[in-house]
């Protein structure tokens, strides 16, 4: 398998486990989860994934093309009701490809991860409205 492969695979494993995940991570002390950390251990890396991947609000899509319509469309469908926030999207650039993070951050710029959906697009190809968006930067911030 290629690190994509395993990858995919151990998101799609934790969402089998997130029940047990969650109640171990919300309703436990520190202590309480470091006596299930062998419990833990034991579920197969790609189930823990897969859950914490839910807990987290994640969402993956891949696709060939993505533009900067889908973005901003995708921002308009998941954005909070309550004031104070802002959407972020975080670009990496690799050889054939591109990660586009979508997550909210507050007014403080702290990113909201787990709080609020957060989207990660793995695409081929991006629309140059996107690429002039972001210029030279890895990081915008859309208000």
């Amino acid at each position: 398998m290629n690190k994509d492969s395993d990858i995919l695979s151990l998101i799609e494993g934790l969402v089998k486990n997130l029940k047990d995940v969650k109640k171990i991570l919300s309703e436990k002390t520190l202590l309480d989860w470091m006596q299930e950390y062998d419990a833990l251990k034991k579920m197969p890396i790609d189930e823990l994934f897969q859950t914490v991947k839910l807990v987290m609000n994640y969402e993956e899509k891949n696709t060939r093309f993505y533009t900067f319509k889908e973005s901003i469309e995708w921002f308009k469908k998941n954005f909070p009701k309550k004031a104070g926030y802002n959407a972020s999207v975080y670009m990496e650039k690799y050889k054939n490809f591109y990660k586009l993070h979508h997550f909210f951050i507050d007014s403080n710029k702290d990113p909201k991860l787990g709080e609020m959906p957060y989207l990660v697009v793995v695409t081929i190809k991006i629309d140059d409205e996107l690429i002039n968006v972001f210029g030279s930067k890895d990081l915008i911030i859309l208000q």
